[in-house]
């Protein structure tokens, strides 16, 4: 007895169903996630900088003598959930650290949006540099430590907002 051929019908559904086992196969396989690269670290002369400490939410990081301290605590339904934290110059921020933070998205607006993780303080943080069409920028540092969420921003204005950063360190 010879066998009998196989009709298209049988090798078109044969055709789709070894398609559909590897297209299937492919999409299970897990995503290659891009290591975080550490954030360099920049020598910097910070003799004659003040410290800012916080002991509840436990980092501290230098600034310049010649800037002040702003502090808020971050309130919902009148309970204290975080604080906020910025470095200013005639009511310029020059660094802000934020733990908590009740607003994200503070890229809105801008025309270009660069995103990577890096090491900051011996953590992987989410990177963001914000680009706007004045020729501003903001770089947002956010991350999670202790069950409290960080987010670090600065813009460069002629503000040392990224050497204030190379100082930030977790204290306990």
């Amino acid at each position: 007895m010879t066998p009998k051929p196989l009709k298209i019908a049988e090798i078109i559904l044969l055709i789709v169903v070894v398609l559909g086992v590897g297209g299937w196969w492919l999409m299970k396989k897990p995503a290659q996630v891009a290591q975080p690269s550490p954030t360099p670290i920049v020598d910097v002369d910070t003799t004659g900088w003040k410290t800012y400490q916080n002991t509840k939410y436990g980092f501290e990081f230098r600034y310049p003598a010649d800037l002040s301290i702003g502090e808020d605590n971050i309130e919902e339904s009148g309970k204290i959930i975080g604080v906020s934290v910025d470095v200013e110059s005639h009511y310029n921020v020059a660094f802000s650290v934020s733990v908590n933070p009740l607003k994200h998205g503070l890229c809105e607006g801008s025309n270009d949006v660069q995103a990577n993780y890096v090491i900051l303080s011996g953590i992987s943080a989410r990177y963001l540099h914000c680009a706007y069409d004045d020729g501003y920028y903001l770089d947002v540092y956010s991350f999670n430590r202790g069950g409290d969420a960080f987010e670090i921003t600065f813009g460069e204005v002629g503000l040392p907002g990224s050497t204030i950063l190379s100082t930030f360190k977790f204290i306990n």
